[in-house]
């Protein structure tokens, strides 16, 4: 991939669009008590944040470049999507308007992934005009059979799970600077976190936590020190406490070691455990969109289901059971879980899950040859050469 994808997707926005969408942040932050999630913003506002937080990391590390993070891959990865697929967009203000909106923006995404991953596979594929009255999204041809399918997406239903990675992450960033947890191992316990809170708790740890070792703040965030644990417990054993859901090593460096790489005087001021909820293993209201596909596929077609890569099995014994039950014109549900990992100092780490999960009328109605089509390895499949024997899972 490259730089120009990223581009390509900024122009098809709308730079000033995008650039507004960056001062709002700037002069209504949810750091500042609105009460906005962050995790609501738009894709691309993350990217903002994400690309000056590894400048700066990469800066006080004294590195020559920067790894960048998920939301880089993202954008890229859709711009180079857009661009596959935009001589195939019927209504492109229709487009526009959809990667504007912070959740639509991954439900388009996840449409012109589908068109790519058949395409490449040799199949040919269209996009049903959004004003045409027809109410599927796609058309696929194979073996001049025409099978009509329907994307949905389901990958927003980890909000929670995600807003808490984010919550920890830009914590213990914070955290730096605070006395209080020298030489200590503190343990932050919540169920559901907000990055408004986080000025509020870093004050209250850094005056409190001196003369208590446990303190709770604003009536929903636990914060102890572990002192019965010494300060050289190895971090597996702190990953291995009961609901310990993330471990993080706070290290410090001397002002004049900042701009050297593997510092001597580079030691392990605090370690933070977070105790989270778990990311969602089950998702909700499937029956319901598995309904709402069935009534646009009036003709008969496929559904393509994009699910949090945590809730995949759950999802293939849920629509098997749901498939068993109704939904005559639904003939298959191809489930893909399709997993963005970021962990310096590796970088992007992609995984997928994927299976077809025929219905009793699929059985009847598709051949051979178009079941064994869409149980195929779809996922990545654009990325890789059709004679590649690499290997992706």
């Amino acid at each position: 991939m490259e730089d120009s994808s990223i581009e390509y997707l900024e122009q098809f926005i709308g730079k000033k669009w995008l650039e507004s969408e960056f001062k709002k942040v700037n002069t209504k932050s949810p750091t500042k008590g609105t009460g906005v999630p962050f995790v609501s913003y738009h894709p691309w506002v993350h990217y903002m944040y994400e690309i000056e937080y590894s400048m700066r990391r990469a800066q006080i590390k004294g590195q020559d470049s920067a790894i960048l993070g998920p939301y880089y891959f993202l954008l890229d990865y859709a711009g180079m999507l857009l661009k596959d697929n935009i001589n195939y967009i019927i209504d492109k203000l229709d487009a526009q308007k959809r990667l504007r909106n912070s959740n639509q923006f991954y439900d388009l995404i996840w449409e012109l992934e589908t068109r790519s991953m058949m395409t490449k596979l040799g199949a040919e594929v269209l996009f049903v005009d959004p004003n045409s009255g027809r109410t599927n999204d796609g058309l696929v041809t194979l073996d001049k059979h025409t099978i009509d399918f329907e994307c949905k997406n389901k990958i927003l239903e980890n909000d929670m799970y995600k807003t808490n990675g984010v919550f920890a992450h830009v914590l213990v960033e914070r955290l730096g600077d605070v006395e209080s947890i020298q030489n200590k191992i503190i343990q932050v316990e919540c169920l559901s976190a907000r990055l408004e809170d986080i000025k509020e708790i870093v004050h209250t740890i850094r005056t409190k936590l001196d003369v208590s070792d446990y303190v709770s703040i604003l009536g929903k965030y636990r914060v102890r020190v572990l002192t019965k644990l010494p300060f050289s417990t190895p971090v597996q054993n702190l990953i291995n406490r009961d609901a310990v859901y993330q471990v993080f090593i706070i290290k410090e460096v001397k002002k004049e070691d900042f701009y050297k790489t593997n510092s001597p005087s580079e030691a392990v001021k605090a370690k933070v455990l977070f105790k989270m909820p778990e990311p969602l293993y089950e998702l909700r209201n499937l029956d319901t969109v598995l309904k709402k596909a069935n009534s646009q596929l009036l003709n008969g077609g496929v559904v393509f289901l994009q699910v949090p890569y945590t809730t995949f099995e759950n999802a293939r014994v849920t629509v098997g059971k749901l498939l068993e039950q109704s939904f005559s014109h639904i003939l298959g549900v191809k489930i893909a879980a399709i997993d963005i990992n970021f962990a310096l100092p590796k970088g992007v780490a992609l995984r997928s899950l994927e299976e077809f999960v025929l219905s009793p009328t699929g059985t009847k109605t598709l051949s051979q040859q178009e079941i064994a089509f869409f149980t195929s390895k779809m996922a990545f499949s654009h990325l890789i050469p059709l004679n590649s024997n690499s290997e992706y899972k």
